[in-house]
Formats: C-alpha cells, sequence, structure tokens
C-alpha cells in the first residue's frame, strides 16, 4: 500500500508542543517502522510552517528515504477560518496535492487545526483514516463553542470527520463516544490506544541537576505535580481546593506545570488565595521543555491528574513510566490508563481528592505500590503496538472496499445533523422566509411596473421610427425631383 501521513498535527503552534503533536509524530515514526519492507509511507508537509520541516525531516532520517517528506504550499488565508474562498482554495489546492500521489489511504494524524492557524484539513475524494482524539467540544459545547465563529468552524470538521472511512481513536472511552455521539459504524472505529515516548523512564538525578531544576522552577520543598492545560474540564480549581485541605500540606509544594499566559496565572493565583494557600504553596512553571518535564516526573513526591474528561490522559501515562506516584480521574480515557481503582478518586469531589493526596503522602508503602503498578501498566502501552493496530486497520480497509455502506451512513448522520440545526434556528428560518415572500412580492410587483414602461418605451420607439421614416422621404423628395430634372437634361 502507499500510505501517505498528512503530519500537520506536528506542525501547527497549537498542537505541536501539546499531545496532538507528540501523539502525531510519534504514531508516524511507529507505522513507518511497522512499514519496512511491506508498504510505502509517505510524509506531507505544510510548507507554511518551514520552522518545522527540518525537524520532521531529523526525526525520519532513519526511516525513510527523505525524497518521500513532500510539502504543498498553501496561498495566503485570513488569520481565523472564515470558510470563505482563501480557505476554499487552500483545501482544493491541499487536496489535488495529495491525490497526485494516487494513495492507497490517507492518513489524517489531526483533523481540528486551522482554526487560528495556516492549516487546511479536509477528508477528500481518496480513502483517508483519521485519528480520533476525543469529541469533549461537541460534548460540552457550552463550555468551549459559545463563539459563532468557533462553534462553525468545529462542526464543519465534524462533518468532515464522519466522511473519512477509518477512524483511529486513541483510547476505548473515545471509540464509544465516536460510535454513540456520531453514529459511526462500529467495525470502522478501531482503537489503537497510546503510549509514551521512550524519553520518559526512570532517572536517577544527580544532586547538582536536581539543584538547577529546584532553583530554576522555584520548587524548594517536596512537591505535587500537575501537568495539562487549564480548561474547565482540567479541574484545576479542584485540584487546589483540595490540596488545600490537606492537613500537612505546608510541607509540600503543588506544581502547575504548563505554559500560561497572565490571565490563566492571574486566574490560578486567584484559586490559590480563596483556598488559603500562600504564594510559595503553589507554583506555575510555565513551559517545560522535554528534559526538565521528565526530570520533574522523576523527582516529584506524587503526580495528580484530576481531569474530568480526557481522550487518553498521556501526562499520566508519561509520570508512571517515569516511575512517579500516580493518581487521577475515574472517568473517561484517565480511568484506562490507570488502570487501578486504589489509584483512582471522583474529581467532582475536592474532598476525594484531598483524601487521596494525603494517604499518598503519609504512606510510603501505598506510594511504593503506585510506583511498582505505574511502571508494570506504563509497559502495556507501546507506540509499536498502535501502529500494528493502525496498519491492520488500514490493510482490511483496503481489501473489504466497502466505502458505499459507509457513505450511506455518513448520509443518515449528516440528515440528522441538518435536522438538528434546523430545529435549533426555526426561528431565524422562519423570519427569513416571510422576508424572502414579502422581496418576491415586491420583486413581482417591480417586474410588471419596468414591463409596462417598457411595452410604453417600444410602443415610443415605433412610432418615432414611422415619424422619422415619413420626414425623411418629404425632405429627400425635392433632391429627387432635381436629380431627375439633370438627367433628362444630359439625355437631350
Amino acid at each position: 500500500m502507499r500510505i501517505l501521513i498528512d503530519l500537520q498535527g506536528y506542525q501547527t503552534p497549537t498542537s505541536r508542543h501539546r499531545g496532538i503533536g507528540r501523539y502525531s509524530i510519534s504514531l508516524a515514526q511507529a507505522m513507518t517502522r511497522q512499514s519496512a519492507g511491506k508498504h510505502d509511507v509517505w510524509l506531507a508537509l505544510n510548507g507554511c510552517f518551514p520552522e518545522t520541516i527540518e525537524d520532521i525531516r531529523n526525526c525520519f532520517r532513519e526511516l525513510m528515504p527523505l525524497e518521500r517528506i513532500v510539502t504543498f504550499h498553501l496561498p495566503s488565508q485570513p488569520p481565523l477560518y472564515t470558510g470563505g474562498w482563501r480557505n476554499y482554495a487552500a483545501e482544493t489546492i491541499r487536496e489535488q496535492f495529495l491525490a497526485d500521489f494516487a494513495p492507497d489511504i490517507v492518513h489524517v494524524s489531526s483533523l481540528f487545526e486551522g482554526q487560528n492557524t495556516k492549516a487546511a484539513t479536509t477528508i477528500g475524494s481518496f480513502p483517508a483514516a483519521v485519528t480520533l482524539y476525543d469529541l469533549i467540544p461537541l460534548l460540552h459545547q457550552d463550555e468551549y463553542l459559545t463563539a459563532a465563529d468557533v462553534r462553525s468552524w468545529y462542526l464543519g470538521k465534524v462533518e468532515h470527520l464522519k466522511n473519512a472511512q477509518l477512524w483511529l481513536a486513541i483510547s476505548g472511552h473515545t471509540r464509544d463516544e465516536a460510535i454513540a455521539e456520531l453514529d459511526l459504524p462500529g467495525d470502522r472505529v478501531i482503537n489503537i490506544s497510546s503510549a509514551a515516548d521512550d524519553c520518559f523512564t526512570p532517572l536517577t538525578i544527580v544532586e547538582s541537576r536536581e539543584r538547577e531544576l529546584r532553583n530554576r522552577y522555584g520548587l524548594f520543598r517536596p512537591f505535587l505535580m500537575y501537568m495539562g492545560g487549564f480548561d474547565y474540564r482540567k479541574n484545576i480549581k479542584n485540584l487546589i481546593e483540595a490540596f488545600a485541605m490537606v492537613p500537612f500540606r505546608h510541607n509540600y509544594q503543588l506544581a502547575i506545570v504548563c505554559a500560561a499566559n497572565d490571565q490563566q496565572r492571574q486566574m490560578v493565583r486567584a484559586c490559590a488565595a480563596k483556598a488559603g494557600l500562600g504564594p510559595a504553596e503553589l507554583v506555575i512553571t510555565g513551559f517545560v521543555p522535554e528534559d526538565d518535564l521528565v526530570a520533574l516526573y522523576n523527582l516529584c513526591q506524587l503526580f495528580v491528574f484530576p481531569s474530568v474528561h480526557e481522550g487518553f490522559g498521556l501526562p499520566a501515562l508519561e509520570a508512571m513510566a517515569c516511575g512517579a506516584p500516580v493518581i487521577g480521574s475515574n472517568t473517561s480515557g484517565v480511568a484506562e490508563v490507570i488502570g487501578w481503582k486504589d489509584a483512582m478518586f471522583d474529581p467532582t469531589q475536592p474532598s476525594a481528592i484531598s483524601e487521596a493526596i494525603a494517604r499518598v503522602l503519609a504512606d510510603e508503602g501505598f506510594r511504593q505500590e503506585l510506583r511498582n503498578h505505574g511502571l508494570r501498566q506504563a509497559r502495556l502501552f507501546s507506540w509499536d503496538e498502535s501502529a500494528r493496530r493502525a496498519l491492520m486497520a488500514f490493510e482490511q480497509l483496503e481489501a473489504s472496499n466497502k466505502r458505499g455502506p459507509v457513505m450511506e451512513g455518513t448520509k443518515v448522520v449528516t440528515a440528522r445533523f441538518l435536522n438538528a440545526l434546523m430545529a435549533e434556528h426555526a426561528e431565524e428560518v422562519k423570519t427569513l422566509r416571510e422576508q424572502l415572500t414579502c422581496l418576491q412580492s415586491q420583486n413581482s410587483e417591480l417586474l410588471q411596473t419596468v414591463r409596462h414602461w417598457q411595452t410604453i418605451a417600444e410602443s415610443r420607439e415605433l412610432e418615432l421610427r414611422a415619424i422619422f421614416r415619413s420626414r425623411s422621404w418629404w425632405l429627400t423628395k425635392p433632391l429627387r425631383w432635381i436629380s431627375n430634372l439633370r438627367r433628362r437634361r444630359d439625355d437631350s
């Protein structure tokens, strides 16, 4: 097979340094390794992100001929997606570029790109597989889709998503959600799971390195660690409240490890102050490079992941692979990652989170059990296994060639979506129809008036032509009489 991987999921600023970016390139590398001598794997890159291209080439230098890493170039697009002709032109150019390579399948590493970047992602006429991370914005629209432009863009991407022929879910939870919410055919939604990169491993941190890290990030006590974003589903507010409830918290610091802008820092600081935490008890590190992140996983007393909704929960797996004691939510994909009831809590209850934290910090034996369990659990996940599942699904798709039924299912889902959208905007549609009826009536009256005056104009034109011809004949009669006299004279 010729497999063409659209790797924009690793290129865009919004995804590259997040879980989507790490997932996209790690899975692509593993699929390339697994395909050696069996399938031809190509990479398609977006030339609008030139700073990423050499990095990607270096990542694949030992895995494929570099001439198989190809770049498409798109025209300029608006800073925010409008769905206008510029966006359409960029999407069409990308689709034609991919189609020119006659791929047996195109793997879209991240479909939900391009709302505020120069990415262009669609599902074209070629067979397509899409990595499905989660449907969180669709399921929490009041939090994520309040802006009309964002809602329009996201729901448009959902419609593109339904037009794929294969969906690669990153967890069993995400697979189940996709089938239930999008009415996708179950045999085409494959749980390929996820993994942590090889760099996430237990390390011996020498004293000088530890001192350097602690000074750099302001970690002067034993610390609890959280790594992730700031959206409401990440549940940082409940984590802060829970930490404030731990009786012996003054011996520890809570480290929020992720990039943060001023607004996010102010929000976290306000939550901490409200909970009664002092300035030194909570640390916001900002962006942490990968080497430092691995070291912090190894140094933390406890890693806490309180998210209420995740497609998978990669930070928890990374921490476990580093030998950190990990506790987390008993919901969504996080439960699959942690895999031990004693290491989970109800994320909606700060008191439950606090009790779990206190137990781990107070019980060294339990803390060691968590470390041992985490290392065993992490070994169950590997990129090679995820790649094997993905490639097997590609091969089965090519062999089955059942695009027709999939497209029929897509039509049904699209009809349901359009019906729901019509119902949601019923009043607007009614008003627009009334306005259209009024305009049609006015247009009819205007046409009648135009035709009336056109008839009068045509009649006047005919009259004027008749008058002109009549007068022209009388004006030319003397000239003909003189001409006849001259002819008679000449003849005589």
